[in-house]
């Protein structure tokens, strides 16, 4: 076997220092060629390695670490040098690749895993020959794939297992208190509903109670009704009722109203006590108003849908209090007062008092009215419908075209049928359906109405409140006192006129108030610096009698109202202000003329 000493040595080369290099070059200076192992082993040992120092101690070590290494190597007698991190004690021939599982020929081409000790080819793991050579000492701690993916645990788990079981003590604590809460929670709830139950049947009890009482004093008092009372001078509530104002009675106990005759009934106390207030609303039935007796059977009509039960008793008393001869006539031509319905009572009402003209007005206005504004389908339904059963002019079918006909766009845009209801359920299902709809109107995306522009103009793009307009004046008047004024001035402040063409108080080239009294002032308040003060004002007024040129004034007359639109402003156009020509040297001859005759003419006219 033949050694390479350089490669004894190789991973020495970084921990030595000093003598280190020493015994590195004499073992290289004394190589002029590769030396077996028993050369190595008689090999004389340099005197630096035998001395006692502490360079020397040093150095034996890393020479007696070689040596180790040196002995780990086997013997093949085809292979000139050997290189520790290429081999392992455990390498022979025809070992093979781990990553391809072929036979490493030539052991330069192979790798050894610093961590699992498993050979590889270079080619399998990624390198070249001449990568691989020029990985130096990297080679010894070269790792392959498997090894890199392991992860040493360095961290003492101890501590994290107390913890755990800690976690899970406490867990254990948590759950049987959760336990604990639940049982408690059980008991408490069957508690309740025992306390509940026993708390419902005493109220049940105490409703018996008071229902038993509320018989028992209805009992009395229906009895007491019925029995004549001494402060009861009229006898209403007796069996017996006198005779009201206006009244005789008979021999078999029948009250008499205009020669006719009706029963003696005891309508007092057989009408519901929730309707007195009904009866006593009731609007009043004039004979010679057509409106009143229309709207006396709308009441009536009330009256009979709250209570058809006592119809007769309701007819009875009205036409008692009010005294309503037709009525009480026709109680006393009727045999069987229980047949008596209100569409034969109206019927009647209408074709004696009212005549076809009438009737047929109250159907243009009452019957064939169409829908208000903020009236629901089923208030309108009905009204129509009341008021087709009181003029008893159409048939079921003509009632529901006509509803279907006047109801507004709001409502028909609910209406969702395939066919046009013909019968009075139809019509009451299609009631339902829209009253559906009415009812989440309001939780409904609202939606703006376009239709009509100027009212969507003014909501949106309304102006200011303190927003008005002002006519274009003369602004040349009201151009601020500014050494560069602007071409032209949009002041706030009104238009007012001063008075022929001099100009106004602030009036540019003018430094002084409006009067002609303040020359003595013009050394001690005069504005204009001592050094351009002329001596005389007019000199420092040079516009003061200068009248205003007669020429085109431009503003700026904007298109869109002074409020905020929908896009930017744009660029504003001007336009001229119409102002009239200057006169000419003619029409001024004409005018001095004019002005001559109208004084010579008021001289005349003095004299």
């Amino acid at each position: 076997m033949v050694v390479d000493s350089d490669l004894i040595f190789e991973n020495s080369k970084s921990k030595s220092s000093g003598s280190g290099g020493n015994l590195r070059l004499h073992f290289t200076a004394s190589r002029q060629s590769l030396f077996t192992f028993s050369q190595f082993l008689t090999f004389e040992v340099p005197a630096v390695v035998q001395s006692s120092s502490p360079n020397g101690q040093k150095m034996r070590k890393n020479f007696f670490k070689a040596f180790v290494q040196l002995t780990h190597c086997f013997p093949w007698p085809g292979i000139p040098t050997v290189a520790f991190s290429e081999l392992s004690t455990t390498m022979s021939n025809g070992d093979t690749c781990n990553t391809c599982s072929k036979t490493i020929d030539n052991q330069r081409d192979a790798a050894l895993c610093s961590s699992c000790s498993s050979i590889h080819h270079i080619a399998c793991v990624g390198y070249t020959p001449e990568a691989w050579s020029k990985e130096g000492q990297r080679k010894a701690q070269w790792k392959c794939a498997t090894c890199k993916e392991t992860i040493r645990i360095k961290t003492d788990v101890s501590a994290l297992v107390q913890k755990q079981k800690k976690l899970e003590e406490n867990l254990s604590l948590f759950d049987k208190k959760i336990s604990d809460i639940r049982e408690a929670f059980d008991i408490k709830f069957e508690e309740l509903k025992t306390l509940q139950t026993q708390n419902m049947d005493e109220v049940r009890a105490e409703m018996n109670k008071i229902i038993q009482a509320y018989e028992t004093v209805n009992a009395k008092l229906s009895a007491i009704e019925k029995k004549p009372s001494i402060h009861d001078p009229t006898g209403v509530n007796s069996a017996n009722p006198a005779p009201l104002p206006g009244q005789s009675t008979l021999s078999d106990g029948s009250v008499l109203y205009m020669d006719a005759k009706i029963p003696a009934t005891s309508y007092y106390s057989a009408i519901p006590h929730f309707l007195e207030d009904k009866l006593k609303n009731l609007p009043k039935f004039r004979e010679h108003d057509d409106l009143s007796i229309l709207q006396f059977l709308s009441g009536l009509y009330d009256l009979h849908m709250i209570a058809e039960k006592y119809f007769i008793q309701i007819l009875e008393r009205v036409a008692t209090t009010q005294n309503i001869k037709l009525l009480q006539r026709l109680l006393a031509d009727t045999p069987n007062q229980q047949e008596l319905t209100f569409q034969q009572v109206a019927k009647q009402v209408l074709n004696t008092l009212t005549s076809i003209k009438t009737r047929m007005s109250f159907q243009l206005e009452f019957l064939f009215r169409p829908q208000k504004n903020g009236e629901t389908f089923r208030e309108y339904v009905e009204d129509l419908t009341k008021y087709s059963i009181i003029l008893q002019a159409h048939s079921p079918s003509e009632v529901i075209e006509i509803i279907l006909t006047g109801v507004n766009d709001q409502t028909r845009s609910k209406f969702q049928f395939q066919t046009t209801p013909t019968t009075l359920k139809e019509l009451d299902n299609l009631i339902e359906h829209v009253e559906k709809l009415e009812k989440h109107a309001d939780t409904s995306k609202s939606r703006e109405d376009l239709s009509d522009l100027s009212n969507f103009a003014k909501a949106h793009f309304s102006q200011p409140k303190n927003y008005s307009y002002r006519p274009q004046g003369n602004h040349m008047a009201y151009r601020p006192v500014s050494p560069n004024p602007p071409r032209q001035n949009l002041s706030p402040q009104p238009w007012q006129p001063r008075g022929g063409y001099h100009p106004p108080r602030r009036a540019p080239n003018n430094n002084y108030t409006w009067n002609n009294q303040n020359r003595q002032n013009q050394s001690s308040n005069s504005p204009v610096p001592k050094p351009q003060r002329q001596s005389s004002f007019r000199a420092n007024n040079p516009n003061w009698t200068t009248k205003f040129k007669k020429e085109t004034v431009n503003f700026a007359q904007p298109l869109y109202p002074m409020a905020l639109p929908p896009w930017s402003y744009y660029n504003y156009a001007m336009y001229p202000f119409p102002c009239p020509p200057p006169p000419t040297a003619q029409e001024q001859k004409t005018q001095k003329n004019e002005e001559k005759d109208g004084k010579s003419n008021k001289t005349n006219q003095k004299n």
